[in-house]
């Protein structure tokens, strides 16, 4: 099928479809050496989701590439690991929230002392 015929099957604009060929995640199975139009299988339909939904989950070009030709229990693995590192971040901007939350307070009392000294001078 054409690009524009799979990128409807998909849901998706050619232009994605044209990313992806030219990062190498998804290769048309065919290029028409005249035209340069792209032609898709059907089946392609399963790697384009696969892709996709890594991609909305923030894994890499390079993280999905090694990830595409692995099965399913591999991938929801990466998809729990990559939910562990996001709840370990999560909790380390909670951590830096207090942090700032201190150092405001502190680097207020400390503008308050200088004032102070200057003030009594």
């Amino acid at each position: 099928m054409t690009i524009k015929e799979f990128a409807r099957l998909c849901g998706c604009n050619p232009q994605t479809l044209r990313y992806y060929d030219h990062v190498g995640l998804l290769k048309p199975v065919k290029v028409d050496q005249w035209s340069g139009y792209r032609f898709y299988e059907e089946d392609q339909a399963f790697t384009f989701v696969k892709i996709k939904n890594l991609q909305k989950a923030g894994f890499t070009i390079e993280e999905i590439k090694a990830l595409l030709d692995q099965d399913d229990h591999v991938i929801y693995m990466a998809f729990d690991a990559k939910i562990t590192e996001a709840e370990r971040r999560l909790q380390e901007i909670k951590h830096i929230q207090k942090l700032y939350q201190t150092e405001m307070k502190q680097i207020q009392e400390k503008i308050h002392e200088v004032r102070e000294k200057f003030c009594s001078q």
